[in-house]
């Protein structure tokens, strides 16, 4: 059982960084990153806890979790790339309530 837990929580932890990689190329679409400011906010966002359900909108709740850190991201940025994170970030927090219904936080 506890072999069982530690899979599940593993397989959990790489798909929720598989979804933080896929946040980041999509914020990277409209403003490129460093290669080390791709790495400071992917480890950043691994520290996040992980949602409680993996599916089809994990994207959200990435950026979700972006919104909730952005003073930290602010630091990682220039302004330029910010302009383009402030998106992100509004849609973010715009997502607390669609994730509650939907189990991916409480």
């Amino acid at each position: 059982v506890v072999t069982l837990e530690r899979t599940e929580r593993a397989r959990a932890e790489f798909a929720y960084r598989a979804a933080i990689k896929l946040a980041i190329a999509n914020v990277e679409k409209s403003s490129p990153l460093r290669a080390s400011q791709r790495q400071a906010l992917l480890d950043l966002l691994a520290d996040t806890p992980p949602p409680k359900a993996m599916g089809q909108y994990t994207n959200y709740y990435v950026m979700y979790q972006m919104a909730k850190v952005q003073d930290q991201i602010q630091e990682l940025l220039d302004a330029g790339q910010m302009q383009a994170m402030r998106q992100v970030f509004a849609q973010g927090q715009g997502m607390a309530q669609f994730l509650k219904q939907h189990g991916y936080i409480d």
